[in-house]
């Protein structure tokens, strides 16, 4: 259901349940007549007054009554507070109360957050091999960026096995490389309380050899298996 289509609703049963207050009988009559412009208006109004505010948002989670006695002007306008003031509300009139306040306030804070993820943007993901010297200036080292281009380049293409690419991965990891991974991975295994994956992540980068990286990437690159990484 749309906001404006159950504003609606609370505002006629509103109307119908209290005949003896005459000012809900004028706001039927003002919601059901209201133009566009006006319709937008009484939303915008929920949106900032309610839907982004914080407080109002925590009082209406808890169903605490002293929203009530707060001037938060769009329940002012549908005279909610008087209402409620005046004792005229059952506990289950106060009930249906609260489940319309949070379907209408629930409603607002989506849409907010579904406007959010729609104007999200991707940034570039991080360039592992920076790290290692690849890829920039004179004397950086080999270009672990292209190496790795002509990886993916060759990888996709028939016949190519990509057991095989792990294979020759594996093959090219000298022996204290793997012996410090397998240090790191022990440490983690023996204490996994203490497993958290920016110190795992920092373990990781602070056992690996840059120059070990790069002699990694170009023995692969060099293999019959990627002729596109060759130079």
């Amino acid at each position: 259901m749309s906001f404006w289509n159950l504003y609606k609703s609370l505002t006629s049963t509103l109307a119908e349940t209290f005949p003896e207050f005459p000012e809900l009988g004028k706001r039927l009559e003002f919601v059901l007549g209201a133009s566009p412009s006006e319709q937008v208006d009484i939303l915008n109004a929920w949106q900032t007054i309610i839907a982004e505010d914080g407080k109002v948002l925590d009082l209406i989670g808890r169903e605490d009554a002293e929203l009530f006695i707060s001037h938060v002007q769009p329940l002012a306008d549908m005279h909610l507070p008087k209402l409620w003031v005046k004792g005229a509300l059952s506990d289950t009139s106060k009930s249906y109360v609260w489940s319309y306040l949070k379907a209408l306030t629930k409603i607002l804070t989506d849409k907010k957050k579904n406007a959010l993820v729609a104007t999200a943007k991707d940034i570039a993901p991080m360039d592992i091999f920076s790290m290692f010297g690849g890829g920039g200036g004179a004397g950086a080292g080999p270009d672990m960026n292209a190496i790795l281009a002509g990886f993916m380049g060759n990888a996709g293409q028939p016949g190519v096995n990509p057991m095989d690419i792990l294979s020759q991965v594996y093959k090219a990891l000298p022996p204290q490389f793997i012996s410090r991974m397998q240090q790191t991975a022990a440490k983690y295994t023996e204490n996994p309380q203490n497993l958290d994956f920016g110190a795992l992540t920092t373990d990781i980068m602070s056992a690996i050899d840059p120059k070990e990286i790069a002699s990694i990437a170009e023995t692969i690159s060099k293999s019959d298996l990627f002729p596109n990484a060759k130079k």
